[in-house]
């Protein structure tokens, strides 16, 4: 299997079960985890204010097709829903000049967080979840794999 294909399974495991499958959980310090908590929260409330503006080329709610990332990263695809009890944001980053892409999912659900990240470099993939419970942060934890692509 390619690391390509590696990472799209391990991302939509993760979509679905909110996890990765058959990784360690590692506790990880709860600072980092909330930063991101926080980060993405921003980044939804930032889509949310581009959406539809003259800057996105998809013209449906809640997703995003921009040229350029607000910080200035590139082009980025962006999906975002919410209802009262779970919300989610998706994003691809593509990097071209650099190899590859970047690709992230959010779910926030009650008071859990639950992060995934997909990175490639030039030589090996490198796939991050963070798992977050916003009542006890102190449980702060992570699942980390890196692979040969």
């Amino acid at each position: 299997m390619t690391g390509i294909a590696k990472a799209r399974q391990l991302s939509l495991y993760f979509q679905h079960y909110r996890e990765l499958p058959d990784i360690k959980k590692e506790k990880v310090k709860a600072d980092g985890v909330l930063y991101d908590f926080e980060h993405s929260r921003g980044m939804i409330e930032e889509y949310g204010r581009i959406d539809n503006s003259p800057d996105d080329y998809d013209s449906r709610k809640g997703h995003l097709l921009l040229a350029e990332e607000p910080s200035g990263l590139g082009p980025v695809q962006v999906s975002y829903q919410g209802d009262g009890n779970e919300t989610r944001l998706s994003r691809l980053s593509l990097s071209e000049p650099v190899g590859g892409f970047a690709e992230e999912h959010y779910i926030f659900a009650d008071d859990h967080f639950h992060a995934l990240r997909v990175r490639v470099g030039r030589t090996t993939w490198w796939v991050e979840a963070l798992h977050l419970d916003r009542m006890q942060p102190a449980t702060a934890l992570r699942q980390q794999i890196t692979f040969k692509k």
